[in-house]
């Protein structure tokens, strides 16, 4: 048997491969219209006045870590959005081929792309657009999971400082209490005198500011750190773009803070309110926090407890993003129904 030298395999496998990739993009481009098609050539061309593409500005992820920059990047992911919504599914694509093309769209200058064969190109930017939405929106997830474990680190120190510092007042306030009760138990001192002789030894005035001063310092110590954690009501102004910019989900352990996020995000929008305040997603402590004493919703205290909880949600998947790389359903995947039962012996 005569084999072909090792060019001729190269020539054939690159002939096979190129068709390959030819046919991905035009299975790729061919549900792009024309309109679809101009508004992603315009993501590789710099607007007269600007000095960056479309491209390039949106491949800037968030930088820093704060609750403007989480409204940046919610601006970021609702254009994004715009630009998903006017474009074709890619379902049908195998993922893997569509990561290969949204890493060259991240990574090459976007007069690369430009120049790209139209089909190619066309595909390309399809790729990237779908594939940064997931992106984007756990870009915000990050951002919001380091500020909001910075807030609550935050206050719990500042409740803790607060503490620290009221010990000294504490300590004198308790000292006169224990001369009280020295007084009180000290049998020398005949009962029908033990009201005169403590305030002849203490001061009545002395003795009434330590029991106020002790009824002040003792209290509970999660009191403090709501009352410390309230100081951040104005950080949180970016609570309601956020429950509206991020299309969330939930697995059976989520659903009740999913179902108060759909009544904050009613809230907002001044729309009529899905039914009673759900708190089945409040720990115990948050409770006090949520309603006044009249019954009423304390709307400061229950975004802080919404907050709580989606902090927490996100890490463990309870609630996630519809679209998502790093945060998506941690179900996705797994055999159900039929094909699960076929393989669960193994």
């Amino acid at each position: 048997v005569l084999l072909p030298g090792l060019s001729v395999l190269e020539r054939a496998v690159a002939r096979v491969r190129l068709r390959s990739a030819s046919h991905l993009h035009r299975r790729l481009a061919e549900g792009v219209d024309a309109e679809a098609r101009l508004g992603l050539d315009r993501l590789v061309a710099v607007p007269e006045g600007e000095r960056q593409s479309p491209l390039d500005r949106l491949r800037d992820g968030p930088f820093i870590q704060s609750g403007p920059e989480i409204s940046r990047s919610l601006l970021r992911l609702g254009e994004v959005h715009s630009l998903v919504q006017e474009l074709p599914k890619i379902d049908r694509i195998p993922p893997g081929k569509i990561t290969a093309l949204w890493k060259f769209a991240s990574a090459a200058r976007a007069q690369a792309v430009a120049r790209l064969p139209e089909e190619r190109r066309t595909a390309t930017l399809l790729a990237f657009i779908h594939t940064l939405e997931a992106s984007a929106a756990d870009d915000v997830i990050d951002v919001f999971d380091a500020v909001s474990t910075a807030m609550f680190s935050e206050a719990a120190a500042a409740a803790k400082q607060a503490r620290l510092g009221s010990l000294r007042d504490f300590d004198d306030a308790a000292l006169k209490l224990r001369d009280m009760g020295i007084v009180v138990f000290d049998d020398a001192t005949p009962d029908d005198q033990v009201r005169a002789t403590i305030f002849e030894l203490l001061g009545r005035d002395a003795l009434l500011a330590a029991v106020e001063r002790v009824g002040m310092l003792v209290e509970p110590q999660d009191e403090t750190y709501f009352k410390e954690l309230r100081k951040f009501h104005r950080k949180i102004r970016y609570v309601p773009a956020l429950l509206a910019g991020l299309e969330l989900d939930a697995a059976p352990a989520g659903r009740p803070l999913l179902d108060a996020v759909e009544y904050l995000r009613a809230v907002h929008a001044d729309v009529k309110r899905p039914g009673p305040l759900p708190t089945a997603f409040a720990p115990a402590d948050w409770l006090p926090q949520i309603k006044t004493g009249e019954g009423s919703i304390d709307l400061t205290g229950y975004r802080l407890c919404v907050l709580d909880g989606l902090r927490r949600g996100f890490r463990r998947r309870d609630i996630f993003p519809v679209r998502s790389i790093r945060y998506a359903d941690p179900r996705k995947g797994l055999l159900t129904g039929a094909a699960w039962e076929t393989a669960r012996p193994m």
